[in-house]
């Protein structure tokens, strides 16, 4: 963000008009000169630059936006191992022919925790939540659960991702039958509970790419669920989310957080970190 920002300040003194549509309002408060706040298809308020910045938090939540300030890192990072881990990842690395994209990094994780995972692009965050998941094969380490060591296929059984772009791992022709598809031995009334509960049981007969983004993202979940992961990895799961819906992500992994899933996101975004997340690592390239 950084460097976009950068960027638009000087595609601005070259006397170009940049026009930005954005939840994430931190990073544009270092070029934008005038701030329009649209609802419901229409402009509703018009700002400067400064009378932004003097919002209130209270305002600024009543009119769903996310936070105006650059949010720092609030939650500790994580050192050593827990004595309660219920997941251990130790010295784990990855190289792709001949360069290490990650080396050595270690973690543990208790029932319920929600760890947040942070690094520049390509630093290896995808790539380290691939091999978590069974996709890639590490070049060093091990992975354990419940002091087991884990296996790639047993990694894929136990371990799911919900994708930042959810409609490719959405593959049935309703609702139901992605749940199907996860469990082909689940009853009715099993996925009708399970729908339920993430809000899904009225569109159960629907094709999943009626469903908005946030419903898709809770469908994925459910396939998880039904499969019986006890891990799930979330990347970039606010990507595009303005506060309230941002609000609706947290609430949900806590959610799953109290069932005992331990939770893994992959973020960017510092504001809904500090929110969600317990504890963090950094991947360093």
């Amino acid at each position: 963000m950084e460097k976009l920002s950068e960027r638009m300040k000087v595609i601005k003194e070259k006397g170009h008009t940049v026009v930005v549509a954005e939840h994430r309002l931190a990073w544009i408060q270092k070029f934008a000169d005038r701030i329009i706040y649209m609802k419901e298809g229409r402009i509703e308020q018009e700002f400067t630059s400064d009378e932004f910045k003097a919002l209130s938090d209270l305002k600024r939540k009543q009119m769903g936006l996310r936070s105006i300030v650059p949010e720092q890192i609030q939650i500790p990072e994580i050192t050593g191992n827990s004595e309660d881990a219920v997941l251990q990842i130790c010295n784990l690395s990855c190289k792709r022919k001949k360069q290490m994209i990650f080396q050595n990094i270690s973690l543990s994780a208790r029932a319920g925790d929600i760890i947040g995972i942070t690094g520049k692009n390509g630093a290896g965050k995808s790539t380290f939540c691939n091999c978590l998941c069974g996709l890639l094969k590490p070049k060093g380490g091990e992975i354990l659960y419940q002091g087991k060591k884990l296996s790639e296929k047993a990694r894929t059984k136990l371990f799911g991702m919900v994708m930042q772009e959810v409609n490719h791992q959405l593959f049935s022709d309703s609702v139901k039958n992605e749940c199907l598809l996860a469990n082909e031995e689940a009853s009715e009334q099993e996925i009708r509970e399970l729908l339920e509960k993430f809000d899904l049981e009225e569109y159960a007969e629907y094709h999943p790419m009626i469903l908005s983004g946030g419903q898709r993202q809770r469908l994925a979940i459910c396939q998880a669920v039904m499969g019986e992961k006890k891990l799930l990895i979330f990347d970039e799961p606010t990507s595009g989310l303005d506060f309230r819906h941002m609000c609706q992500v947290e609430k949900l992994m806590k959610q799953l957080s109290e069932e005992k899933y331990i939770i893994i996101v992959v973020t960017h975004d510092y504001e809904f970190l500090n929110r969600a997340c317990k504890r963090y690592i950094r991947i360093n390239s």
